[in-house]
């Protein structure tokens, strides 16, 4: 096991089974991206891998980091697991709350520029396909309203904060005292 933990490509030249790779990756989570891509596609292994490590979301496959269950796994472990999640899902009001929800300061600000980054993408697209699908006696006319932009600065922090996953707790239940 010690093996493998110090070389994680050994896990190629064995004959593994999932939980010996569970185990192995709970040493190293660079053996997921040597495990055979069955077992980075099983939902139920994946989730037990997210619980111990968030960050093992980047070794899932596309349709994983694509399920909602697996990625709010992740994200309970450690929010800079957001960065991994498929892009349908980064609009995600349950994700995002939990991501909020479980993050460290760095990891918010993470997060905030990502969404930055998504909504300036988005008001892109919208502009393209606005001035795509105009009519083209109205574009001679007329010459088309350019929607302001960010400059890059305000988009990009000046350096990446080092992120240290922040371990997510349930949220207390408030008990209402008075009575009605």
């Amino acid at each position: 096991m010690e093996a493998t933990a110090a070389n994680p490509s050994l896990i190629l030249h064995l004959d593994c089974n999932k939980p010996f790779i569970l185990e192995a990756a709970s040493r190293n989570i660079q053996v997921l991206q040597h495990a055979p891509q069955e077992f980075r596609d099983d939902a139920t292994f994946m989730t037990s891998c997210v619980q111990q490590n968030g960050l093992a979301l980047q070794h899932a496959g596309e349709s994983i980091r694509n399920n909602k269950d697996v990625v709010l796994a992740a994200l309970s472990q450690s929010a800079a697991s957001f960065a991994f999640c498929h892009e349908d899902l980064r609009t995600d009001v349950d994700v995002l709350n939990r991501c909020i929800q479980c993050a460290s300061e760095d990891e918010k600000r993470f997060v905030a520029t990502a969404l930055q980054k998504r909504y300036l993408k988005t008001l892109s697209t919208e502009a393209a396909s606005d001035s795509s699908s105009s009519d083209s006696s109205e574009s001679e006319s007329k010459p088309a309203k350019a929607r302001p932009r960010a400059r890059q600065s305000q988009i990009e922090p000046e350096t990446k904060p080092e992120l240290e996953p922040a371990k997510c707790e349930e949220p207390a239940m408030v008990e209402n005292d008075e009575e009605p």
